[in-house]
């Protein structure tokens, strides 16, 4: 009898341990369902360096572009809380007679929403990219410079009611900022090719 109730107790022993050893299994396993919480985008970081000099702001624009990045392409322009002065985009004439309503109110929010639009519509591997031509610096004094040139830009996005290539003519007004970095508080666009003016390209993809 007691020998009985030896082997008895052995089998519940073992029972017990082989069950302790699959409820842990199966609470480590639940981990691997569980929803993964996915990393934060790299999409829209600072990548560009200071634009401690009217030349680089001009090169971080055309990085913005090649890149694709919003939050550079937004670091071009000044504003009312860290410049002296506020953005304004002077639209080829065509352009603002054809988007009255969005150029009558064009702001920074603005130049945001058009160049998000306009990367959402493009492939993650599309390489656009922006050169100027015939281009010239006036430097007024210390505390401001105008940058004029010809411009080409490519977007190669995927609508077929808007050309990919841009050309025209630049001029943008360039101070530093409180924080002592360049940034473009006037822009005036003009078209030099039918059709195809950079307000254009801000008009259309606005909408």
């Amino acid at each position: 009898m007691k020998q009985l109730w030896q082997e008895r107790w052995r089998i519940e022993l073992r029972c017990n341990f082989i069950f302790g050893i699959l409820f842990i299994f199966i609470l480590n396993s639940c981990d691997l369902f569980s929803t993964r919480i996915a990393d934060p985008p790299i999409y829209g970081t600072t990548t560009n360096p200071p634009a401690t000099t009217p030349e680089q702001l001009i090169e971080n624009l055309k990085n913005s572009v090649s890149t694709k990045n919003p939050k550079e392409y937004l670091n071009f322009f000044a504003d009312t809380i860290n410049s002296i002065k506020a953005f304004k985009f002077n639209p080829y004439q065509k352009a603002l007679l054809q988007y009255p309503s969005i150029f009558a109110m064009w702001n920074l929010t603005s130049e945001e929403r058009y160049f998000s639009s306009l990367v959402l519509k493009m492939n993650s591997s599309s390489s656009p990219f922006l050169s100027f031509e015939n281009w010239r610096w006036t430097k007024f004094q210390s505390d401001s410079a105008l940058f004029e040139a010809d411009y080409n830009l490519f977007f190669p996005h995927k609508e077929t009611g808007m050309t990919t290539s841009f050309k025209g003519r630049t001029h943008l007004y360039l101070i530093p900022s409180k924080s002592k970095n360049w940034v473009c508080y006037r822009w005036d666009d003009f078209e030099t090719s039918k059709d195809s003016s950079w307000s254009l390209c801000k008009g259309y993809f606005s909408n």
